[in-house]
């Protein structure tokens, strides 16, 4: 079988070139095969005048055009495997590596170095942060009960909530969060600051003069008013209220 064209339609054909007559399935167009084929050689050459034409009967021809049918399909088929190999050809590759993880056979002796090196690692941290933890808070109870005891002679000692309004942070107990339900001004959390920087290195202790209001911190927050922030700041820098920050 080879590739023709009908000379009525312009469809493609496929004719029997040892066969006389060509027909096309398309528009029933029965005509020279050799016709066909001539004007598969150059289609633009041709004009298609796409008349109406009668219906074919001969049984060979039917035959022919079981066979077109036929032709037809696997030429259809054949375009979709095609398509479907450029398109996977085209599709870019991803390489998945594999990395293999590396056996570890450790040995019983091995596994009870190990394990003995974190258990020891782990005494000695124990052994430098427990006596540090158990002294902060040890310090953090001496604070707080003597700071309790310099306020009594304040108007503000009943405005302090001790239970949750009074916190001390920091490994040194450098820093107090302090809720005061009072109006409170500058001058008033300058004089708290003051006072719990004097029982923070009384309790302490080894700290110098300079040292003791510089190491403390000190946030104030007076619910609907706004509040104060002090740090860094000795009680020189004070003197000029502008260095104690006003919180919204």
């Amino acid at each position: 079988m080879q590739e023709g064209i009908c000379k009525n339609c312009g469809s493609i054909i496929f004719v029997d070139p040892k066969k006389e007559k060509a027909h096309c399935l398309f528009c029933n167009c029965v005509f020279p095969t050799t016709e066909a084929l001539e004007i598969a050689k150059d289609k633009s050459a041709y004009s298609f005048p796409n008349e109406e034409q009668p219906e074919v009967v001969d049984q060979e021809i039917e035959a022919r055009y079981d066979k077109q049918i036929k032709s037809l399909k696997k030429l259809e088929e054949s375009q979709k495997r095609n398509k479907a190999k450029a398109q996977a050809k085209n599709k870019p590759q991803y390489a998945v590596k594999t990395k293999e993880l590396p056996d570890v056979n450790l040995s019983t002796k091995q596994i009870i170095t190990l394990v003995t090196g974190f258990l020891v690692l782990a005494l000695v941290f124990l052994g430098i942060m427990l006596p540090q933890t158990i002294k902060r808070d040890n310090h953090r109870e001496e604070i707080t009960a003597r700071f309790k005891e310099d306020m009594t002679s304040s108007e503000l000692k009943a405005a302090i909530d001790f239970d949750e309004g009074f916190v001390i942070s920091e490994m040194n107990n450098s820093h107090l969060d302090l809720i005061i339900r009072e109006e409170l001004s500058v001058e008033e959390a300058i004089k708290i600051f003051e006072l719990y920087s004097d029982t923070r290195a009384a309790v302490i202790g080894d700290v110098t003069e300079e040292e003791k209001y510089k190491q403390v911190s000190l946030k104030i927050a007076v619910p609907e008013e706004g509040g104060f922030l002090i740090q860094n700041q000795d009680l020189s820098d004070l003197e000029d209220p502008n260095n104690v920050i006003e919180l919204p």
